[in-house]
């Protein structure tokens, strides 16, 4: 995970850096270079999950960026943790292809090269997304574990000192009852030593 966010980071200041010039210049792009279209592609299947090749062809390509401040707020909102595999299925060979790599495709388009510089941090960042998700559960689970054994061990400390207070209770009052009955045994004594000389009077 951590490996992988500098290239996200990376995606969403290219995203920041995007303006409306670059974007509509590119839109503007009669018959783009393929790498272009591909760019725009992949953005569109992560983004969107779209498959309708009319959606997908360069006319559909224009189509999505027709409202360009609603299309990079969706860039920017994208939550690549929960991005379908389905997706990340569809958008690989694209992302992966030699010449999807964002500086050659600079040198087409600033914008299409800021879409294939995200579609990539994009489908890294997923992948080790779901690579990390099940040590991540696991830590999760063990967090949870120790916090119920820590709860545990603070319920066992509070019942060991309600018990160690009763004992210490218990003790004070047999202390009192063992003073009581000396006393007890004390006046009992002195009774009997009062009788003895009264009898021989």
């Amino acid at each position: 995970m951590a490996s992988a966010q500098p290239a996200l980071d990376a995606a969403r200041e290219a995203v920041d850096k995007l303006d409306k010039s670059a974007m509509t210049e590119m839109r503007a792009m009669p018959s783009p270079p393929a790498v272009v279209v591909r760019a725009m592609r992949a953005t569109l299947i992560l983004l969107r999950g779209e498959r309708r090749s009319s959606e997908l062809s360069w006319e559909g390509c224009k189509r999505a960026l027709s409202k360009l401040d609603a299309f990079i707020r969706e860039l920017k909102d994208l939550d690549a943790t929960t991005l379908p595999t389905e997706r990340l299925a569809r958008a690989r060979p694209l992302t992966e292809a030699a010449d999807f790599d964002p500086d050659d495709v600079a040198r087409r388009s600033f914008a299409a090269a800021a879409m294939a510089r995200w579609c990539r941090a994009v489908v890294h960042y997923r992948d080790a997304f779901t690579e990390a998700e099940p040590l991540m559960r696991q830590l999760a689970e063990a967090e949870a574990s120790r916090a119920a054994a820590d709860r545990d061990a603070a319920a066992a400390q509070g019942r060991a000192a309600e018990a160690a207070a009763r004992v210490n209770e218990t003790r004070i009052d047999f202390a009192r009852a063992t003073a009581s009955k000396a006393a007890a045994e004390a006046e009992a004594g002195a009774l009997r030593a009062k009788l003895d000389v009264a009898a021989r009077l």
